[in-house]
């Protein structure tokens, strides 16, 4: 202990002014889709693409009837919002990334795998975090991983957020489209009687406006390449009343019957909003949706507000913007792998994420091969770190910063973010051990870091 007091004084402060992100607008080739599509990206001011420091990454989706252009042309852009919340020090410096879900010429993609529109789903959910973790500094953890939409965006959010847990650590979904029956009747199903002739109904994409969008959501939810010449099998029949077979179809992608498939252990983030005047009447669905977790105890926080549907979009995404970093705060320590082979060695990153008010502070990051309990108190007594001394411990106070753990000691940045390197070699006959790692704060020793567990595999 003695040792690792003396080698985190010997550290000092280094400090970063922020002035503003840039956007980097690109394009990638999906595999999902099988076609090249565009994506705009904020990258904070900070941001080196030759450095060691990693980021937190939200991925955004928009609404229907736009593109992913739309996020950053609000009255007050992602980017300014982005900009004014990390200089302010509300949340960390954060990649975010808006991907085009548009589907011309019908009015969106409603975020699904469909064999009329493409397999949008694996696109967002496998194909765009790989683009993004592979090519720029973004932390791959799940702990580390958020996604936010507005209305079309935000039903897709919430779906991606229930049926993909694995994958996103919070959701913050603004007058999303969720529990699709206590908007769509009475309040869509009139105007679309209203828009066509019947009965008996013979529904036509063009006679109107909320005809036409429902006639998109049966292409994401039921279509139907047997079924010309829309090629969708259409929510209403030709009485003009819901088809249970369709509607079948579409409950498989309703949010409250994604929430009853959500693991019993997940411990998904789940933040959503809206206006009480939203002109869509999604506001009395998010209700709906509201009381539907709560009958399955699944935690979430629900806002509503006096508002339409975007007229304080901006505001509202600040406020779940914020809802994210808290969600991605809740983890300290992450790494970039929870497994090493022992045959051959591996690097492994460890990321370090104290917050603004650690910023500057200095750190120093060990390990342990005997567990987390009953951890270590340090110096003070008002802590305890969260793994036991022993032999590999000792190992790493005395390896500090060589060439196997690099930067295990030195200072958080401004941000009160760090990371750390473990170039393990090979171990033969280390197959089957499980290293823990935790980091601690000094001066005074007043914070540690949950602990994150790496195997050894064959």
């Amino acid at each position: 202990m003695k040792k690792l007091m003396i080698a985190v004084a010997i550290f000092s402060v280094s400090s970063i002014a922020f002035a503003g992100g840039i956007l980097v607008k690109t394009s990638f080739y999906s595999q999902a889709l099988d076609e090249t599509r565009e994506l705009h990206i904020y990258l904070p001011e900070d941001y080196d693409p030759g450095g060691s420091k990693h980021y937190p990454v939200v991925y955004f989706l928009h609404g229907a009837n736009t593109d992913h252009t739309s996020i950053f042309n609000y009255p007050i852009s992602l980017k300014t919002s982005l900009d004014q919340l990390i200089d302010n020090h509300k949340i960390q410096p954060v990649i975010a990334v808006a991907a085009d879900a548009s589907n011309p010429p019908d009015h969106g993609s409603w975020y699904s795998n469909s064999a009329l529109f493409g397999n949008f789903e694996d696109y967002i959910v496998y194909d765009l975090v790989e683009f993004i973790e592979t090519n720029y500094k973004a932390i791959p953890a799940r702990e580390k991983r958020c996604i936010q939409g507005n209305s079309m965006g935000g039903f897709g959010c919430m779906k991606f957020g229930l049926k993909h847990s694995d994958r996103y650590k919070g959701v913050a979904s603004h007058s999303g489209a969720f529990e699709f029956w206590t908007f769509f009747d009475p309040y869509w199903k009139n105007p679309i009687l209203l828009q066509n002739s019947g009965p008996p109904y013979n529904f036509d994409p063009n006679a109107g406006f909320v005809t036409s969008n429902v006639f998109t959501m049966c292409g994401a939810f039921s279509p139907n390449l047997n079924n010309p010449p829309y090629y969708v099998d259409f929510i209403l029949d030709s009485n003009g009343d819901i088809d249970p077979a369709v509607k079948a179809k579409w409950e498989l992608h309703n949010p409250p019957y994604l929430a009853e498939l959500l693991p019993p252990d997940s411990d998904l983030a789940i933040f959503f909003d809206c206006g009480e005047q939203d002109e869509f009447m999604f506001h009395p669905a998010n209700v709906t949706f509201a009381e539907v977790l709560d009958k399955l105890g699944i935690p979430y926080e629900f806002q509503t507000f006096t508002g339409t549907h975007t007229n304080k979009l901006t505001m509202r995404t600040r406020i779940g913007m914020k809802k994210l970093h808290a969600f991605m705060m809740e983890t300290t320590l992450v790494a970039d792998t929870h497994t090493v082979p022992a045959s051959t060695g591996a690097t492994a990153m460890l990321h370090l994420t104290a917050d603004w008010n650690n910023a500057n502070r200095s750190y120093i990051l060990v390990g342990s091969i005997s567990g987390t309990s009953p951890g270590t108190p340090l110096p003070g007594g008002t802590v305890t770190l969260p793994i036991n001394w022993d032999l590999f411990t000792n190992l790493i106070i005395n390896m500090l910063n060589g060439p196997i753990f690099q930067n295990f000691l030195g200072v958080l940045d401004a941000c009160g973010s760090g990371t750390a390197t473990m170039n393990l070699p090979p171990i033969p006959g280390a197959a089957g051990l499980t290293m823990y790692f935790a980091y601690a704060l000094n001066g005074p020793w007043d914070f540690v870091s949950n602990p994150v567990a790496i195997q050894i595999v064959p």
